[in-house]
């Protein structure tokens, strides 16, 4: 346990055979725990959890596109990849090691020094990964590097991008659990809530020498019904370029079945408001990023689904009833979609296509885009499926 030797398998399981519909390829890579798709900044490297509990996962490249078992010694799992490591934590001993990535097998661990947190939330620096900690009270999250030293970032939770470099500072506090992968128990929670009346400020974390501010972010006031109680945010997240961060602004009370709030887009390196568009109960930016998916704030069967582009005008939208749950928005008028159990390209001009090998799902989709490129893992249900477009 612990070698990081994989175990004898060849490039990819035996079950991955692609299928193309409207220039989009999937294949199923094998059944990983739900929610543990992770990819590396460059989008070179993806992995994902087997079994944490005996520490089995899978470790992929793009390059040649190979995939293979690793073992990583019981109780271990990949919490984070950079270009060059892949960030195994143990949850029972509260302690993380870096294995070096050779291809898409490992080396031997490198023990992680610095202090660790219950909540995993890794960044890329330009010395090498770190680790955002604390949080649990108000202007206390700081980046602890590799040698120990720590970087106050004066708030309580971060919101990264997708390759990890960039980060938004909010000041709502994140609230000490217990955290593991394995069984009916407690995991970690991303979203704690944060009054929408403070400034977020964002950080370069990967900036030459030390991470730095780089913009501060001013939500401009939402008006709201007393009923709804005050503006609160609901995500923050950063398009697959870095160049523009969305905010969802909601109430803290539903009016009716009803919640209402607004969205904001604003530029990443001047914190300065491009965008606004209606409030969406979920966002996902597209993999082009010019344009943001928003889900309908209302219950199922009624409201609106929409795309906006980065100035918040909607460019194409549809009835909720439709029932169609967004996986990957590929551009602002195509979409990869699970519509009653079966997977599909959905396009604004030709309508569904379906991968006929792909079907009897039984729910929504998690989504892991790629830092750079038009691709993803999906997991669909337990199910990872590779797509790249």
């Amino acid at each position: 346990p612990g070698s990081g030797n994989p175990y004898p398998s060849t490039q990819l399981p035996s079950d991955f055979s692609p299928l193309t519909t409207e220039g989009v390829t999937v294949g199923t890579l094998g059944s990983g725990v739900r929610g543990t798709a992770l990819w590396s900044p460059s989008g070179l490297n993806f992995a994902f959890a087997l079994d944490p509990q005996n520490g089995t996962a899978v470790l992929g490249t793009t390059a040649g596109f190979h995939a293979q078992h690793v073992n990583l010694g019981s109780g271990r799992t990949i919490v984070s990849l950079t270009d060059k490591y892949a960030i195994v934590t143990s949850w029972g001993a509260h302690h993380d090691w870096l294995y070096p990535i050779k291809g898409t097998s490992l080396g031997q661990p490198i023990a992680w020094s610095a202090p660790t947190d219950t909540w995993q939330e890794w960044v890329n620096t330009a010395n090498g990964p770190a680790i955002v900690t604390d949080g649990y009270k108000p202007d206390s999250v700081a980046l602890t590097l590799a040698n120990g030293s720590t970087i106050q970032l004066h708030g309580g939770q971060v919101y990264t991008s997708l390759d990890h470099k960039l980060g938004a500072v909010v000041t709502g506090i994140r609230m000490k659990r217990v955290v593991h992968p394995v069984g009916d128990v407690e995991v970690p929670s991303e979203y704690q809530p944060s009054t929408a009346t403070d400034p977020i400020t964002v950080w370069d974390f990967a900036s030459a020498g030390t991470p730095r501010q780089i913009a501060t972010i001013h939500l401009p006031t939402v008006q709201l019904p007393k009923a709804a109680g005050q503006g609160e945010l609901q995500a923050v997240v950063f398009s697959p370029n870095d160049k523009y961060v969305a905010v969802l602004v909601q109430g803290e009370y539903g009016t009716g079945a009803q919640l209402l709030g607004s969205t904001f887009i604003f530029a990443t390196n001047s914190g300065q408001l491009v965008g606004t568009a209606p409030y969406g109960n979920g966002m996902q930016w597209s993999s082009d990023s010019k344009s943001l998916w928003l889900g309908t704030p209302l219950p199922g069967g009624q409201g609106e689904d929409r795309v906006v582009d980065i100035h918040g005008h909607t460019t194409w939208s549809w009835p909720d009833s439709m029932n169609r749950d967004v996986v990957i928005p590929m551009s602002a008028h195509n979409l990869l979609v699970v519509d009653h159990r079966q997977l599909d390209v959905w396009s604004q001009e030709t309508g569904l296509k379906s991968f006929k090998g792909i079907a009897n799902l039984q729910g929504g989709a998690i989504s892991s885009p790629a830092p750079t490129g038009t691709r993803a893992l999906v997991d669909l249900w337990g199910t990872v499926v590779y797509a790249t477009w």
